[in-house]
């Protein structure tokens, strides 16, 4: 499978705040770390203490982005990576190594629409655990120099989210310390934070369908909090959320470091692939999930496939009975056909005469269409209907 390479763009007002570069931050997750050797990291019981350090100064830091942010359509499904917004983006601060390793991988991407260069620089303790930082505006010098720069790497072009990017990737192995200065975040145009995300092979995540995601690192995508002393993780915790139209909000409700997976087999609840379009990237596909920062909000995370619905993210009030807005992990293959009255997320507002029908084909496949509110009852589906799997 190749790797999903989703832009993560978060409008607010004209502004668009480019937070986040990839669905996981897969950029280094090529064949050729096989033929790095690294020791194992053992069996896995409770979360080592891999990281020492905060990647950034506490006075840099505004907020520390919880799991499981979308933006569609980019960035449809639930991120596997959080990251930092930082207090002032628009000039340079140092970013540090959390944890002794080895770097193993650094991408040059070229942000062919937007202007620009930034970097991702991939870390390893251990065989089976890494981390990975994206939208460095630098990497130290000392880096790039033992590197040899990236003249010989590898690179490839593609499109997401409507934007075209280049990256180029080189395989290194460099030793690197806890507290090392490993390059900057900030000071580039629309980048607001830093990535920071981290992929456990030792644990996998009980998606629907696992077989979507075997060998990716999705599966495995952890948050960086439980690598980090009690102390730390209190202080990541104290200050995890996000940041977006209603201004800086922290999450209160466990778990505080947000979630990726929250499919609920044989319900509606969980992600969606458009039946006969590859994983990747994300444009196509649909989340029936719940919001990162207040999960008590259901987000309807559309992409480009359903005609007539705007890509976007939506919300709607629960109900606890019939047919009109029920929660998405009681909607069941039991031959009804459900209908949303959606609001954007964004500002709340209502899309004009439309209405959301979903019906659970079975207990894998669900049937979506975009109706208006005067097409019924009854409610029926029509050639527009478009069906998504697991």
């Amino acid at each position: 499978m190749g790797d999903i390479k989703s832009g993560f763009f978060f409008k607010i007002g004209s502004l668009v705040l480019v937070l986040f570069l990839l669905f996981n931050l897969s950029a280094c997750n090529k064949e050729e770390e096989e033929e790095l050797e690294l020791p194992s990291c053992g069996s896995f019981t409770t979360p080592e203490m891999f990281f020492t350090v905060l990647p950034l100064s506490i006075p840099n830091i505004r907020v520390f982005v919880v799991l499981g942010h979308m933006n569609p359509p980019g960035h449809t499904l639930p991120s596997g990576h959080g990251g930092f917004y930082l207090e002032d983006h628009t000039v340079r601060v140092d970013v540090y190594c959390p944890g002794d390793g080895y770097i193993t991988c650094i991408v040059e991407v070229d942000h062919v629409t937007g202007g620009y260069k930034d970097y991702t620089i991939e870390i390893k303790p251990c065989e089976e655990f890494r981390t990975t930082f994206g939208h460095m505006s630098s990497l130290s010098d000392w880096i790039l120099d033992t590197a040899g720069g990236f003249d010989d790497s590898e690179c490839d072009t593609y499109t997401a989210g409507g934007a075209t990017y280049t990256h180029c990737r080189k395989d290194v192995m460099i030793p690197v310390e806890a507290g090392e200065v490993i390059g900057t975040a900030g000071g580039l145009p629309g980048q607001y934070g830093l990535d920071f995300g981290t992929i456990d092979e030792r644990i996998t995540l009980d998606f629907a369908n696992k077989e979507r995601f075997a060998d990716h690192p999705y599966l495995h995508a952890v948050s960086p909090v439980h690598y980090y002393s009690p102390a730390l993780q209190a202080f990541l915790r104290s200050i995890a959320g996000e940041v977006g139209p209603r201004g800086r909000q922290l999450r209160t409700i466990p778990p505080i470091e947000g979630e990726v997976e929250q499919d609920v087999p044989g319900t509606a609840q969980g992600i969606w692939f458009r039946e006969g379009a590859p994983t990747n990237p994300e444009d196509p596909h649909m989340a029936l999930v719940h919001d990162n920062v207040d999960p008590t909000s259901p987000i309807i995370s559309m992409g480009t496939s359903v005609p007539g619905f705007n890509s976007g993210m939506y919300t709607f009030t629960p109900l606890a009975a019939g047919q009109v807005d029920r929660e998405f992990n009681q909607v069941t293959p039991d031959g009804l056909i459900y209908r949303y009255i959606p609001v954007r997320w964004f500002d709340l507002a209502p899309p004009p005469n439309t209405v959301l029908l979903v019906k659970m084909m079975s207990s894998t496949r669900i049937r979506v269409e975009k109706q208006a509110l005067t097409d019924g009852p009854p409610w029926n589906f029509t050639g527009n209907a478009v069906d998504f799997i697991r």
